[in-house]
């Protein structure tokens, strides 16, 4: 992680600073409430200075903290480990940065909200093995780990960096294999390409874009929709 580059200074991110630093120890931010965002500099604060933290903490708690920098390893017990809680929160991440970057793309709606199709647009973007084997992360993790179940068993998960940091791959096992802090750095990046827009010449139509999802996400008018409808055609 201290190797990663600053946050570049500009206006908009000085100014979203500004607000982080000053609502920080409130109960309440104004900007962490998603129907009070008016400005790009609210937009910002909530992504860069408190969204991104839950990933942050959870990459400090899970690897960094028991990372042996000389064999670059997780040191400590099995409970000091963990796989599933990382990925608990990496794919909520992605489909929440899919909603805002493909709201005006893939028609969604609160009762159809077509989570599997964003969480695979977003894999794809990702490249590499995340776009080769989008289809398989999507239909093996969606639903088992909503519900708390083991994924499919052609899998395996590995905390430690050195050689293995990488985009998924199949082994010589036969199994799909997932580098997890990789994977954490990969949705970090995502919320980052955002926040640069945020910072650049695409502000207007990202926060056009997070508007839009603000309305979909918040209305009270439910979507006409089939009565042969169900979980399987959700997307």
């Amino acid at each position: 992680m201290e190797k990663w580059d600053d946050v570049p200074h500009t206006k908009t991110d000085d100014a979203a600073k500004a607000l982080y630093d000053r609502c920080e120890g409130q109960e309440h931010k104004s900007y962490c409430d998603l129907k009070s965002i008016r400005s790009k500099d609210e937009l910002l604060a909530f992504l860069r200075y408190d969204y991104k933290k839950v990933l942050l903490r959870a990459r400090y708690v899970y690897i960094d903290r028991l990372i042996d920098p000389n064999t670059m390893e997780l040191t400590g017990g099995e409970l000091d480990h963990a796989y599933f809680e990382p990925i608990f929160l990496c794919f909520p991440n992605l489909e929440f940065i899919g909603r805002l970057l493909f709201t005006g793309e893939i028609e969604w709606y609160v009762d159809d909200p077509k989570t599997g199709k964003i969480l695979r647009r977003m894999l794809k973007q990702m490249g590499n093995g995340y776009t080769a084997y989008a289809e398989d992360l999507v239909q093996w993790h969606r639903h088992a780990l909503a519900h708390e179940m083991r994924p499919d068993g052609k899998w395996r998960y590995d905390l430690n960096t050195k050689e293995s940091y990488n985009s998924p791959k199949w082994g010589d096992d036969g199994k799909l294999y997932l580098n997890i802090p990789h994977f954490m750095d990969s949705c970090l990046f995502k919320i980052e390409e955002v926040c640069e827009q945020l910072t650049g010449n695409g502000a207007d139509v990202m926060l056009r874009q997070f508007q839009r999802y603000v309305e979909k996400r918040f209305s009270n008018t439910p979507r006409k929709r089939s009565k042969r409808c169900c979980l399987a055609d959700r997307g």
